[in-house]
């Protein structure tokens, strides 16, 4: 299958569920491409695919409302250097507080596996272990895919230029893994 990119943020990395895929950064759902056959009818989406949609849309309505702002100049999403935005967030990480570039290396995201529909985590950082080392989190907010519970946590600081550092974790809730990380900067 050819890499794709989705349109909404940028990632590359995609759950497949059955007929569609999900973005693993946003959770936008797209649909899988179909083989050419008589039969062209569409499959409904599922409960999971659903609510992720819901999610992804509710969770893009704030950076987008924020980044109206900081984009007005050309309102393009395709003129951020995601790259850049990334090694400036992880040079400035120590801006904020409990954090550092050696902490957020050290985070091991969970390995996801698929058993006949069922979600799995191994080999990743328990949350606990990283809120005991870096203290709490400015937000937290939580969602349902696919049956089971996701919180996403925040640790931010705002610097110099009303420019804010942002530390995400994504964890699963009944394993406590870690299965995502990012920094942004804005």
């Amino acid at each position: 299958m050819k890499k794709r990119k989705c349109t909404n943020c940028g990632s590359n990395s995609f759950i497949v569920q059955g007929d569609t895929k999900v973005c693993e950064y946003c959770r936008t759902v797209w649909d899988l491409p179909k083989q050419k056959t008589g039969n062209h009818a569409k499959k409904p989406m599922s409960k999971g695919a659903k609510i992720g949609l819901i999610c992804a849309i509710i969770g893009l309505i704030v950076p987008i409302s924020i980044g109206a702002a900081i984009f007005a100049e050309d309102n393009s999403w395709e003129s951020i250097d995601w790259e850049a935005a990334y090694e400036h967030a992880f040079e400035n990480i120590e801006q904020v507080d409990g954090w550092t570039q050696e902490i957020y290396q050290n985070i091991q995201v969970a390995t996801r596996h698929w058993n006949d529909g069922d979600i799995s985590y191994s080999d990743g950082t328990y949350y606990a272990d990283l809120v005991e080392l870096v203290g709490a989190p400015n937000s937290t907010h939580s969602w349902e895919f696919d049956g089971r519970v996701e919180r996403s946590a925040r640790w931010s600081t705002p610097i110099q230029n009303a420019e804010t550092i942002s530390v995400n974790i994504t964890y699963d809730e009944e394993s406590g893994m870690i299965i995502d990380k990012r920094l942004d900067s804005w």
